[in-house]
């Protein structure tokens, strides 16, 4: 596959310019939540999520999907960052909801490619979305690691469940793709 087979859309246009619920239906991250969403809801939560494909004509190659969203951060995690003080502890955020690469294009940098791109999106949009402190997204046990080596950081556990908060915030955002460049 070159570069030039590769298109990056919003999943409103790629609906629009290719057999979508085929695509769709052959997809398969070996995640069945991640699956359905694309499936099942991605386009049909366009008013509450936005979802971004990476796509070539005959294969979604991997997607990620952006939200707005209020999280309660750990009293560590504030005071490591310097957030506010006194007794606000639940804090505007961007979550990605979504971030799945299919099984046949894993271990090719393109969940590298799709999580640069959904930080770079919401770093430059930062003014134009409204206020948010961090950039959020619930981790399965198996995606820890990856989210890490992009600077995200543990700032809660979702109750009684394996999966973990990470985020990052708009300062470390900001560092870590001048980094990058």
């Amino acid at each position: 596959m070159t570069s030039g087979d590769l298109r990056f859309s919003h999943i409103l246009k790629v609906a629009a310019k290719a057999d979508f619920e085929q695509l769709a239906a052959d997809f398969s991250t070996g995640n069945v939540g991640i699956d359905r969403f694309l499936r099942d809801d991605a386009i049909r939560s366009e008013t509450i999520a936005n979802t971004f494909v990476l796509w070539r004509p005959d294969a979604i190659v991997g997607y990620f999907t952006l939200q707005n969203d209020a999280t309660a951060i750990s009293r560590k995690y504030r005071k490591d960052h310097h957030f506010l003080r006194g007794g606000v502890t639940d804090y505007p955020a961007v979550l990605i909801s979504f971030l799945g690469i299919a099984s046949k294009f894993q271990k090719a940098s393109f969940g590298r490619q799709l999580l640069l791109t959904a930080m770079t999106m919401a770093y430059e949009q930062r003014h134009a979305l409204g206020a948010f402190t961090i950039l959020s997204v619930e981790a399965l046990p198996s995606s820890i690691a990856f989210y890490e080596q992009f600077r995200f950081r543990q700032y809660g556990r979702p109750n009684g469940q394996t999966n973990k908060f990470l985020g990052i915030t708009l300062a470390e955002i900001g560092e870590f793709l001048a980094g990058v460049a």
